[in-house]
């Protein structure tokens, strides 16, 4: 038992009851203590299949943080400090949390944790050669979904299923394709199939997106449907390279400069304005005179400047993941 100052976030009742449900395809009620839930997960452990299936719901960083905290436990470190000190990022990473339970002091800033030994003494197969090829093949599933996402932003459906399926040389279809991104808890919440009703033509098409709806993403969706949803395509190796950097070698180069320019700008107003561009922000000239109010005048056309070839050179969403220069060549705009 460790008696921590420090709060770790541990998964809801909620999220228990999904994976067991929806992953494990039980059929708990939600009327059963949270205690109860933990130990069907320890049981469920007891089967090797079922502590394999724990890599699909895992994300690469957690796998890989998971791996460094059984490799501290088996040699005797205490498990409950090496996972505050390898904790992933995404706090929905449920295999994390079934480790650990907890329960409050009374009257106490005190947390107090019991590591859950049943449980962990199972999770050595994920570290198996047989769980480090299943590794191997999640990790690139999980590096093309990413990597896509980043490229176009929002697609419409069935491109982006034939897309994956070329890639990772699968047969999803839509269905089957969304339940698998589902599973995975760290793209859980954020998967978003919609679909828009062009009144004007009478015709449907079905998008994705992890990104939220609003009237810019329509806007977006529309811009595609006018070049015909003609998307721009790109080989593996350029979307894995894209799933791990949004960001290009131009925009980089783009980031620093305006560092060097502008001294007051954040981190967060840079990204910001970089997200919008690439949306196609209708509101763009707006964005580059808030870039330029704290830059000096005689370096203004210079940055200027660089702004302006790389917007050009920029793949943006509206355009199918095509830059402007792109389309010009193929001579969509003069």
């Amino acid at each position: 038992m460790d008696i921590l100052k420090t709060k770790i976030d541990l998964p809801t009742k909620n999220t228990l009851l999904f994976v067991l449900n929806s992953i494990y395809d039980l059929d708990l009620k939600d009327t059963l203590a949270k205690k109860t839930l933990i130990k069907k997960i320890t049981k469920l452990y007891e089967e090797e299949k079922n502590v394999l299936k724990l890599i699909q719901i895992l994300s690469t960083s957690s796998y890989l943080k998971l791996e460094k905290i059984y490799n501290d436990y088996i040699k005797g470190e205490d498990p409950v400090e090496s996972f505050l000190k390898n904790k992933a990022d995404d706090l929905m990473d449920c295999a994390l949390f079934y480790l650990i339970e907890t329960r409050y002091t009374d009257k106490s800033i005190d947390y107090i944790y019991v590591f859950n030994n049943d449980a962990f003494n199972h999770l050595g197969v994920l570290f198996s050669d047989k769980g480090k090829e299943l590794f191997k093949k999640e990790k690139l599933f999980e590096e093309v979904i990413i990597g896509i996402t980043n490229t176009y932003g929002v697609l419409k459906m069935d491109f982006f299923v034939s897309l994956v399926n070329s890639y990772l040389n699968e047969s999803f279809n839509e269905d089957s394709l969304i339940d698998r991104l589902l599973t995975k808890l760290s793209f859980n919440q954020y998967v978003n199939n919609f679909t828009i009703n062009w009144k004007n033509i009478g015709e449907n098409d079905v998008f994705f997106t992890f990104l939220e709806y609003d009237d810019e993403l329509g806007r977006i969706c529309e811009s595609q449907k006018q070049l015909n949803f003609s998307y721009n395509i790109f080989d593996l190796d350029e979307i894995i390279k894209r799933a791990k950097s949004p960001y290009d070698k131009n925009t980089s180069e783009l980031i620093n400069k305006i560092k060097e320019y502008n001294k007051k700008i954040s981190d967060e107003e840079i990204d910001r304005f970089i997200d919008n561009t690439i949306r196609g922000n209708e509101d763009y000239i707006n964005e580059i005179e808030k870039l330029l109010k704290d830059i000096d005048e005689d370096k203004k056309e210079d940055m200027l400047n660089v702004l302006a070839t790389w917007h050009n050179d920029l793949e943006l969403y509206p355009l199918c993941g095509y830059s402007i220069n792109n389309l010009k060549e193929d001579n969509y705009i003069s």
